[in-house]
């Protein structure tokens, strides 16, 4: 338990607000006596939610429900969740987890609620995150959409499956069905996620097939799976007919997990994977499109991206360093990034506990996007600057020390980044 206790900290509070001990979580077992048995069978939930927050308010009672009625099959004894509140004042504390049928973290423990937020990457609420009750490992932060897409909890505690697990079983290409195994072996492969109803699929849709077609002209081994988000069968087959890829049937189950596992929120995305299951780039769809010949097939992520109304997207959706350069140094702007984004994106595989970061450098095509970038971080409009933006959590940091910046200076900022050296500004402030 002692990795669980790291986490929380000695106590927990229940709904009536008495002081709980965090090592009797598990019906008052022992940590010996629970070491002895399947760690697995220990789950922990971790609830990020708030009284104030919408979502929160409808998702609870999911959560809720789901608790109760697995906590009541023969499995339950050994799932647990705890609340860890983003409410302004203790009052609505108290009044929201009254409702609740498990503990939360004290109201008054800020600080350990900081530090699970920036361990678990919690960007948005209500989330769910689900660890091992035992040592604190973590099975998945998709906890909520599980509950949703499997309220039955068949298939709790979601470990996470590798794309040919999730994928395994029957694809069709127009009415012909193929297993997976055969259709997609030794291949580049696009999960294309998309709808008859949303007209910028249909758009890139007609796109998607001119790349394909020209790509597997050529002889390379390329193939997409389109992943369906029709509301009717009949769209969907009307859709999937005139496709010349492979297509999950409708309504599969697979359409879920995919979606859960690459943390897809909008349509049409394509998720690039290469021949061993390796993403090669979240951001198919903007790469296919840039490129019609398919000269940069198969299209892999750039290290660090150019600074544009493209990639400006991603400050919204995790912290990324920027590289704002003069005209004299804009030309090299990329090399003097990529060998550092390079290095963290590597350690980032390895490492699932490293923070994300993205990396963005002011290039020849960047001037309106930088400009703007500037004006919110209160930078001068000229010079060079290394700067790390946290929009999700409305951060800045602003490095000033460096005249000159080189491949060192942003090695330095990334390891001070990583290890928590910095001292963040909110927007407010700067």
């Amino acid at each position: 338990m002692s990795s669980v206790i790291d986490l929380l900290g000695e106590v927990l509070v229940n709904k009536t607000g008495e002081t709980i001990q965090t090592c009797s979580l598990w019906n008052n077992k022992s940590s010996d006596t629970l070491s002895q048995e399947n760690c697995s069978n220990a789950i922990l939930g971790l609830y990020f939610s708030a009284n104030w927050c919408p979502p929160c308010r409808m998702f609870t009672p999911d959560l809720i429900s789901f608790y109760t009625k697995f906590k009541s099959s023969q499995r339950g004894d050994m799932f647990e969740v705890v609340f860890v509140s983003s409410d302004e004042d203790e009052e609505n504390f108290t009044s929201y987890l009254s409702e609740m049928p498990w503990l939360a973290l004290p109201f008054s423990d800020k600080d350990r609620k900081g530090k699970l937020s920036k361990r678990f990457r919690v960007q948005g609420i209500p989330m769910l995150v689900l660890i091992n009750g035992l040592t604190g490992t973590l099975i998945t932060t998709t906890g909520r959409e599980c509950v949703t897409d499997d309220p039955e909890g068949e298939e709790f505690p979601w470990y996470p499956k590798s794309f040919s697990q999730m994928i395994q079983g029957s694809l069709l290409r127009q009415k012909e069905m193929l297993h997976s195994d055969e259709a997609l072996k030794g291949k580049i492969k696009g999960i294309y996620f998309s709808a008859l109803w949303c007209p910028p699929c249909r758009l890139f849709t007609d796109e998607l097939k001119k790349v394909y077609d020209k790509v597997t002209s050529e002889g390379k081994q390329f193939e997409v799976i389109y992943a369906s988000s029709d509301r009717t069968e009949d769209s969907y087959t009307q859709y999937q007919q005139d496709m010349p890829w492979l297509a999950l049937p409708y309504n599969d189950s697979r359409v879920a997990q995919l979606t859960r596992s690459f943390d897809v929120d909008g349509i049409p995305t394509l998720i690039l994977l290469d021949e061993n299951d390796v993403i090669l780039n979240k951001q198919g769809r903007r790469a296919v499109s840039h490129d019609p010949t398919a000269q940069n097939y198969p299209w892999p992520t750039a290290a660090a991206e150019e600074l544009s109304e493209d990639t400006a997207p991603l400050l919204n959706e995790s912290p990324c360093l920027i590289l704002f350069t003069d005209d004299k140094n804009i030309d090299s702007a990329s090399s003097l990034l990529s060998t550092v984004a390079a290095e963290y994106k590597t350690q980032m595989k390895s490492n699932q506990a490293l923070p994300e970061l993205c990396f963005l450098f002011e290039g020849p095509t960047s001037k309106n996007v930088a400009e703007s970038v500037r004006s919110f971080a209160h930078l001068d409009s000229r010079g060079s600057h290394l700067a790390i933006l946290n929009v999700p959590d409305e951060h800045l940091y602003v490095d000033i020390t460096q005249s000159d910046i080189t491949e060192e200076s942003i090695r330095k900022l990334v390891e001070d980044f990583k290890n928590d050296r910095l001292v963040f500004q909110k927007f407010s402030e700067s």
